[in-house]
């Protein structure tokens, strides 16, 4: 077999199941009894092991194996689940893991799972298997007839025969139970004819049941003659009679069947796996597709012709719902990164000594596939910070008057074109004034310009490379160190990100990152002779403003908008492009912005339409420009920047 054909699908498979297996042991852990979460894991264990086997990894197929006989050992309540097993258990899927990222570059062989696979025999095979009381086996007593069945029984209903379902109940502590069921068989054979038993009559002849079993007889009988007779037999301590409807039996059967056939249906998929670059180059041809769209409305508006507008009116609307539909197909739930912090949160917890709760909410919220497989790794540095920093321990919390147990949550939501994560702590927030009094220290701003800071500005220096307040610095994190790459993560995929904290309360860090990264609104605004092209999902609203109205605060240019100051800017002085004309007298466009949680006034010369635009990058050759985001071609063929706000505010 060509093992790199069915590779890439072995390795989706395999993530799945290793993130069920994830999810369903933290599950098993704080509910141990529970045989559904057990027999997923299984399940997935058992599923994962014979993929691996198929494909001849065979290291991954024996650490799988040896799983699955624990949980197998498990599941038949041979073992019962201790911290021990359940230790081990997660060290065998941390292995599983490296062992699949390695298949995926070619070095499963560099893994040794020689230790963790004797580890794991170690609790089927050497451990003393702790005996637990006897339960009480729960035996279906339910009749059931198929299609066949009903049609005999309706037969013998028409030649005169009654149908009576009997539920015997036999007396406590019999001798031979098989015997004495045999014997009350034999009875009632010379009642009527017996068509069916539940349990089977093997079962019955092997003792495999209780005290209750149940019959149905066909009988000429009547009802009260045949609850008589039967309660006269021997060691029969309870008779229940009852005389079932034909057509209540044929509806139960085929309700019974719909149900499975649902089960089918629902467990059946639903989805085609795309390579994520199939749907890259759809995007692309999108994207081009919107630059035409564009093109031929500016001709259609140089033209004037009537028909032409209706086609490219018509054009214009089929574009944007296949825009949208592509869009929709590149949207992931973000619950495909959340899943990973239950464990995250348990392992550290556990080795910082820590009780933390972790709440997850939003997890169906959607992002574009590119910005899904980027955000994971910075979040988890926030998460850490939040474990080893933000949480206090459990003495120093009761201390203060908390709850011993710390509380972390993990919520995303939509806001208009944006997703915001959002992470959130209990534990000792930021010492702002620590934090102000470091940044002076270390020269970033002067005592002067911090005395005008608010607290979320001075907040930020966080984020600068090698900055923390921590007065120890650990392993796993320190408040700052790791913080700035991920900043520059956020930025890079055209977010936001900002802190809010109030000491002895918590932290709350908000990430907001944009729904895709392909295709975006924009307002277009010109400036002297060149356009620009601003995201709309930073316009907050845009107002005209006469020259008087402009006031200067220390140095700054400033206006009043709802009742507070609204500090101005220029765009053709920080973009050093000259205005078109003079417009000293005139009245001024102003762009109202909101960037995190500030917002902003940029003056620009003139207001253009709004534009759906394909971002373009800029090309090796000119690099990275601050304050540039990238570029997109207008309709006339004129190429307009793309303004990342957060560098040119």
């Amino acid at each position: 077999m060509e093992v790199s054909q069915y590779l890439s699908v072995f390795m989706d498979e395999c993530r799945e199941h290793l993130q069920t297996l994830n999810e369903s042991l933290l599950e098993l852990e704080k509910n141990p009894e529970d045989q559904t979460i057990m027999d997923r894991i299984f399940r997935s264990a058992h599923t994962l092991k014979g993929a691996s086997a198929t494909m001849g990894f065979n290291r991954l197929a024996n650490l799988t194996h040896a799983m699955e006989d624990v949980l197998s050992k498990l599941r038949s309540k041979e073992l019962k689940l201790t911290a021990e097993i359940t230790g081990t258990m997660f060290q065998a899927l941390d292995l599983v893991e490296m062992l699949v990222r390695n298949i995926g570059d070619g070095k499963e062989g560099e893994v040794d799972t020689n230790n963790i696979v004797r580890d794991l025999k170690g609790l089927v095979f050497e451990k003393p298997m702790p005996q637990e009381a006897p339960q009480e086996r729960r035996i279906n007593l339910q009749l059931r007839y198929t299609e066949a069945d009903h049609v005999e029984v309706s037969k013998s209903v028409a030649e005169g025969l009654n149908l009576f379902h009997l539920e015997l109940t036999i007396v406590e502590n019999c001798v031979l139970k098989g015997a004495r069921t045999f014997m009350i068989f034999r009875d009632l054979e010379r009642l009527g004819t017996v068509i069916k038993s539940a349990p089977s009559a093997k079962d019955l002849e092997d003792e495999k049941f209780d005290e209750k079993f149940s019959v149905a007889i066909l009988t000429t009988l009547s009802l009260e003659e045949m609850q008589s007779k039967v309660s006269n037999f021997m060691d029969v301590a309870k008779v229940i009679t009852n005389a079932p409807e034909l057509d209540k039996l044929l509806q139960e059967k085929r309700t019974r069947e719909n149900t499975i056939l649902d089960k089918n249906k629902s467990a059946g998929s639903q989805t085609v796996r795309v390579d994520i670059r199939k749907l890259d180059e759809l995007m692309n041809l999108v994207g081009e597709l919107v630059i035409s769209r564009a093109r031929l409305e500016a001709m259609g508006s140089v033209i004037g012709s009537k028909d032409l507008d209706e086609v490219v009116e018509q054009v214009g609307r089929l574009t944007i719902d296949l825009r949208d539909s592509v869009l929709k197909a590149r949207m992931m739930p973000i619950e495909t990164v959340f899943s990973r912090f239950p464990r995250l949160v348990r392992d550290l917890s556990k080795e910082l000594g820590k009780e933390i709760e972790l709440e997850i909410h939003g997890g169906d919220t959607e992002l574009d596939r590119t910005v899904i497989d980027e955000i994971g790794d910075p979040m988890i540095h926030i998460m850490r910070n939040s474990i080893d920093h933000g949480i206090e321990p459990t003495e120093i919390r009761r201390q203060n008057n908390k709850s011993g147990k710390g509380k972390i949550t993990l919520r995303a939501y939509q806001e208009g074109n944006n997703v915001v994560i959002m992470v959130a702590d209990d534990g000792r927030g930021f010492n702002v004034q620590k934090v102000k009094e470091k940044a002076i220290k270390q020269g970033l701003t002067t005592l002067e310009q911090a005395a005008d800071m608010s607290d979320d500005k001075i907040l930020e220096f966080t984020f600068l490379p090698g900055f923390s307040t921590a007065e120890k610095v650990t392993d796993l994190s320190g408040r700052g160190v790791g913080m700035d790459v991920v900043r520059t993560k956020v930025i890079a995929l055209g977010g936001t990100i900002s802190i809010n904290s109030k000491l002895g309360e918590g932290s709350t860090v908000f990430i907001r990152l944009p729904l895709t990264m392909m295709i975006i609104q924009t307002l277009l605004v010109e400036i002297g002779r060149e356009v620009y092209a601003i995201p709309s999902s930073y316009i907050d609203q845009i107002i005209n403003l006469a020259p008087y109205e402009i006031r200067m605060l220390r140095n700054q240019e400033v206006c009043m908008f709802r009742g507070e100051l609204l500090p101005l800017f220029r765009l053709q002085d920080i973009l050093e492009t000259p205005f078109a004309k003079n417009r000293e007298h005139e009245e001024l466009d102003v762009v109202v912005l909101r960037v995190a949680d500030r917002q902003i006034g940029c003056i620009v010369d003139r207001l253009l339409p709004q534009r759906d635009v394909v971002i373009k990058s800029l090309g090796g050759f000119l690099g990275s420009i601050k304050g540039i985001a990238g570029a997109t071609i207008l309709g006339d063929g004129r190429v307009a920047l793309i303004l990342d706000i957060r560098e040119v505010a």
